[in-house]
Order: C-alpha cells, then sequence, then structure tokens
C-alpha cells in the first residue's frame, strides 16, 4: 500500500508539474505565484459564496448529544476529548512524517542509485 501510494503521488505530482512547468516558462516563476494566488483566492472565495453545510436531522441525535454550533470553545473541548480524534492524530502523526522522510529523502536517490532510473 505504501509502494502504491508513492507511485500514485508521484504521478500526480509529474501530471501536475509538467503544465506548471510550462507556464512558468510563459510568464515567469514570479509572476506564476500570483497567477497562483489569485486563482486560490477566487475558489475560496466560491467555496466560501456557495458551499453550505446541510442542517442536521435532530431526529438522529439524541438532545444531550446536539452540539450548540455557536460555542467554539465548547465545540473544540469535545473533539479534544474525543479518543477518536487522538487515534487519528497519532496515526497521522506517526505515519506522515516517515512516509514523507522516505519519499524526500531516501525513495528518489535509492531509485536513481539502485535502479538508476
Amino acid at each position: 500500500m505504501n509502494t502504491l501510494l508513492l507511485a500514485v503521488g508521484n504521478v500526480g505530482a509529474l501530471m501536475a508539474a509538467t503544465p506548471y512547468a510550462w507556464f512558468i516558462h510563459r510568464v515567469g516563476w514570479r509572476s506564476s505565484f500570483f497567477y497562483l494566488a489569485t486563482i486560490a483566492l477566487t475558489l475560496a472565495i466560491l467555496s466560501w459564496t456557495f458551499i453550505r453545510d446541510l442542517p442536521r436531522p435532530s431526529i438522529l441525535l439524541s438532545p444531550e448529544k446536539t452540539i450548540n454550533s455557536s460555542s467554539l470553545k465548547e465545540n473544540l473541548r469535545i473533539i479534544l476529548k474525543s479518543p477518536f480524534f487522538w487515534i487519528m492524530a497519532g496515526l497521522s502523526f506517526t505515519y506522515s512524517g516517515p512516509h514523507s522522510t522516505f519519499q524526500g529523502l531516501w525513495g528518489y536517490p535509492f531509485l536513481i542509485d539502485v535502479f538508476k532510473i
């Protein structure tokens, strides 16, 4: 699974890098950052404008388990007390670091030196 994840990620990186390299060649690397920032800001504004949360069906939640969306501190406290959050945070912390280190520092030199890729 790790190899599959690396392969799919690298194919995605190559597919994204080729059009971006062409774009940098056309407009320059400094201008390309401004274009990307404009696109990202436009997408953020469109998302903020058009994407809405669906109302929760109150039938599925018991009255004592409903979450008051007006209290950010209370919601944060509920999330931080959840064991599921800490399990997922621990898994993400222990998996993402070694995975990124292997791919970035050891994966490419290994493939280049050993397999001459």
